[in-house]
């Protein structure tokens, strides 16, 4: 079986989205500035994306599920754009034409590796999201920007794809944020949608001569790559999801995607995230921490199986931020004898702030 971990050659030369840090209701300092200046509360707003305008000028506010302020920007990417090609080059041109426009920090140098082949940040105000608009990366370390009306080419922009550049800090202090609230996150995601009602709308599966029932879920990148979970009858003739080292994948694949459900106790993680500099950071967690912390971010959590064999289970497990277009990957692995038991342990590496774009099959 072709393996589905990404290619990790992209850990030189990346990109991360600001989105990426938190800092207590803020994304992060830039997001913060922002905000103060422009009188902007996530009190006042839903979850999602919200247009305002704000001294004449229309503006983007993003609230994720946590009641942070994820992203503040002046729109140039349409929406269908951002949703189907998710890229981190969105909300560093958009923060870049706001900070332009009212001044959100002192630092011109911030910007100095951005080249305009054609117009300038006065041409992008004008623009906003209204203008046809493309997105090309040149070898994987250039993204190139143009906006066109009528066929004319009004604005091209090229933006390097590297960290200190997209992301306006460095990797090292995202991943140092990151980690820090993964160790004080408490889980708080219910388990009211985990049991169906019955089968209506499952899909019937076979499995080890059993008849197991799958949700079907969305997939990523490839089509052995989802968030699909599984559900068995017991004895008492309910649905219960399925949890038995006689499934093991499907077992996983429940741990990993579902919230909390009765009888079924986290599942301890030992994982060596590798960070910025080859920086290795040893960290003890659990599942429901590690996901539960991603999706309060606004990640979405997919696994795909790499093995399984010889006693041991080896999932690819993938969060994804469709609106940032990062993931962070982890492969991990577990004694299939273990699963069920108070034994079970998932351990192995990860990489945070993954651009989408640079997670490949090999």
């Amino acid at each position: 079986m072709r393996k589905l971990f990404l290619s990790l050659a992209f850990l030189a030369v990346v990109a991360v989205p600001m989105s990426a840090a938190t800092d207590g209701g803020y994304s992060s300092d830039h997001i913060r500035a922002a905000a103060q200046r422009l009188n902007v509360s996530a009190d006042s707003l839903a979850v999602g994306d919200t247009r305002m305008k704000v001294k004449g000028s229309t503006i983007l506010v993003r609230k994720i599920d946590n009641g942070d302020i994820d992203f503040i920007g002046i729109p140039l990417f349409n929406p269908a754009m951002r949703r189907d090609q998710p890229l981190p080059i969105y909300d560093f041109l958009e923060y870049a034409c706001l900070d332009r426009k009212f001044g959100i920090s002192s630092n011109r140098l911030l910007y100095k590796d951005v080249t305009f082949v054609k117009g300038d940040w006065n041409v992008l105000l004008q623009l906003g999201d209204s203008a046809d608009c493309s997105v090309r990366s040149v070898n994987d370390r250039i993204y190139e920007v143009q906006w066109s009306r009528g066929g004319k080419v009004m604005a091209d922009v090229k933006v390097p794809i590297r960290y200190d550049v997209l992301s306006l800090s460095s990797r090292g202090e995202m991943e140092r944020r990151f980690l820090s609230g993964l160790k004080s996150f408490v889980d708080k995601r219910v388990a009211a949608d985990v049991l169906p009602k019955d089968t209506a709308g499952l899909e019937e599966v076979a499995d080890n001569g059993k008849r197991l029932y799958m949700r079907k879920g969305g997939t990523y990148a490839d089509s052995r790559i989802s968030n699909s979970t599984y559900y068995i009858y017991t004895g008492s003739n309910a649905l219960q999801p399925v949890f038995s080292r006689q499934f093991p994948v499907q077992s996983i694949g429940n741990l990993i995607v579902l919230p909390a459900w009765e009888g079924v106790a986290d599942v301890p993680m030992k994982i060596r995230f590798v960070c910025a500099n080859r920086k290795v950071e040893e960290l003890t967690t659990t599942v429901r921490q590690l996901v539960g912390y991603a999706v309060s971010k606004g990640c979405k959590p997919y696994y795909g199986v790499e093995s399984n064999k010889d006693g041991r289970l080896v999932v690819s497990l993938f969060l994804y931020d469709a609106k940032s277009g990062y993931d962070h990957v982890l492969n991990v692995e577990c004694k299939t004898a273990d699963i069920a038991t108070d034994n079970l342990v998932l351990t192995g590496r990860g990489y945070l702030y993954s651009p989408t774009t640079n997670v490949k099959r090999r």
